[in-house]
């Protein structure tokens, strides 16, 4: 895989304290990103991975017309939610 792919992901992992959440999720990404490159079933294996440790996991990408940069923008919710 090309390496220059790994930053175009720009992620928002809420809660924004939990640094331990945040290190899960970019442990996931990278896990997933071992085997596959981009889209749908990236965020669905990160999903499943996150899942068996926080049950309420959600995981949002950016619709594609809100971009400005070219950067997938993932929201990552901990809890399901923001708050």
């Amino acid at each position: 895989m090309d390496e220059g792919r790994r930053d175009d992901l720009d992620l928002h992992v809420f809660p924004h304290a939990d640094a331990a959440f945040h290190a899960d999720v970019q442990a996931a990404v990278a896990r997933s990103r071992a085997t596959i490159d981009n889209g749908r079933r990236l965020i669905d294996s990160v999903m499943a991975d996150l899942a068996a440790r926080y049950p309420n996991v959600r995981i949002e990408q950016q619709n594609g017309l809100a971009a400005v940069d070219g950067r997938q923008r993932w929201y990552v919710y901990r809890d399901g939610k923001i708050a």
